[in-house]
């Protein structure tokens, strides 16, 4: 691809994806139709969509990606992702999974709760040899039953007895199967404890499905300095935590959407995790020995086959992009993207301040909302300084106009 990928109309953009990665993807990247819409969720009178930009630079695990697909409508969450991979090179990132499991959970409301949790115990044969059977078919797919262990409580309601269950999905988020598994054992834990099932279904935190990532970006010891210092704040102040966070999430979200994952659970998750660990920035940054080393571990579950990437055509072409082959590569590529955001939020905060870049892309924004072409706009964020506004963005396209 070209080095000056970012200077470029998005028609040549669009040809250069072509090029690499067939007319196909181009054409799946242009969005749902409302007819197929209909066919996703209720009540629909419209689709909606947001603006897929790509990263360039990332390398993960020695593996090169050149095209990684962002869904975002904030201006520089992209420029920031492609300067922070640019920065981690040659090396790139370091990628792990932490497990592949995801936990089921089948609640029964009991009359004793510790005799219930013991009799479950008792019946592990019966439950295992039943749960085998239910996840028989993700065998073929390097998945299957993993195991269960029982929790018990007591509550203002009355006592209950928990089953969690873990099962391997493979390359599926797994949401369907480890309910489909859910409801089909309930009948058989009522009978061990002469309970009700109230839940059956599975839980969205995926403390059993992790993946670590780790990078060095090279910046100098000034730099790294300042860095550093801005980023002390967040461990310390929950106001600062919740937006530095918010800064790991632009880029895991963007890539989630862009795929098709459900980023309302990886949400969910990653943010609990946080909060359990105390109330903690998800992601650490220490001195390395060429700059800043940046470093997360989050539960994260994605899925490459089954769900909205089998129906929403962007997702099919972003994972056509990306070239993953199994489920925890996109995991790993959403966390890296992640950890690369992060690190450029608190980059600018530390040195430029977020608003110069932020605003001089938000320029674009502005002008094009005023009717400008392509070219108007790219000379717009060209001209930009501080402040910028509706009025002053109007000013600079009324020159540019007169010539």
């Amino acid at each position: 691809m070209s080095e000056k990928f970012y200077k470029k109309s998005v028609s040549e953009r669009r040809e250069i994806i072509k090029k690499r990665f067939g007319q196909e993807v181009v054409d799946k990247l242009n969005g749902l139709s409302v007819e197929k819409a209909s066919n996703i969720t209720e009540n629909v009178i419209g689709v909606g969509s947001l603006p897929i930009g790509v990263v360039r630079n990332l390398v993960l695990n020695n593996k090169k990606y050149e095209a990684v697909p962002m869904m975002i409508e904030e201006p520089s969450v992209i420029a920031g992702a492609n300067k922070a991979c640019k920065l981690s090179l040659p090396q790139g990132f370091e990628a792990w999974r932490i497990g592949n499991e995801m936990i089921g959970e089948i609640s029964l409301k009991v009359k004793d709760s510790r005799e219930a949790k013991k009799k479950l115990e008792e019946a592990d044969v019966a439950i295992n040899t039943m749960g085998k059977g239910a996840a028989a078919r993700l065998e073929k797919y390097g998945g299957g039953w993993i195991g269960y262990f029982v929790e018990n409580y007591t509550t203002s309601r009355g006592e209950y007895v928990v089953v969690k269950f873990l099962v391997d999905v493979g390359n599926a988020m797994g949401a369907n199967a480890i309910n489909t598994i859910a409801e089909g054992m309930a009948p058989l834990l009522e009978n061990i404890t002469d309970g009700k099932a109230v839940l059956r279904i599975l839980s969205n935190f995926s403390v059993y499905r992790k993946v670590g990532v780790r990078a060095e970006f090279k910046i100098d010891e000034k730099e790294r300095e300042q860095f550093l210092d801005a980023f002390e704040p967040s461990k310390y102040d929950l106001y600062r935590t919740v937006t530095n966070n918010k800064g790991f999430m632009n880029g895991v979200d963007a890539v989630a959407l862009a795929t098709g994952q459900d980023w309302r659970a990886i949400e969910a998750a990653i943010n609990t995790y946080a909060i359990v660990n105390g109330n903690k920035p998800i992601a650490e940054f220490y001195e390395g020995e060429n700059g800043v080393v940046g470093y997360v571990e989050v539960p994260l579950a994605a899925g490459i086959v089954g769900g909205a990437t089998k129906v929403l055509p962007h997702a099919q072409a972003s994972l056509e992009m990306l070239e993953v082959k199994k489920a925890e590569e996109l995991a790993m590529i959403m966390a890296a993207i992640g950890l690369a955001n992060n690190f450029a939020a608190t980059y600018a905060l530390a040195t430029t301040g977020i608003q110069e870049g932020h605003m001089k892309l938000h320029s674009r924004t502005l002008a094009i909302s005023l009717g400008a072409t392509e070219e108007e706009a790219d000379k717009i964020v060209e001209m930009a300084k501080p402040p910028i506004s509706m009025t002053t963005v109007k000013e600079m396209l009324e020159k540019i106009r007169k010539g």
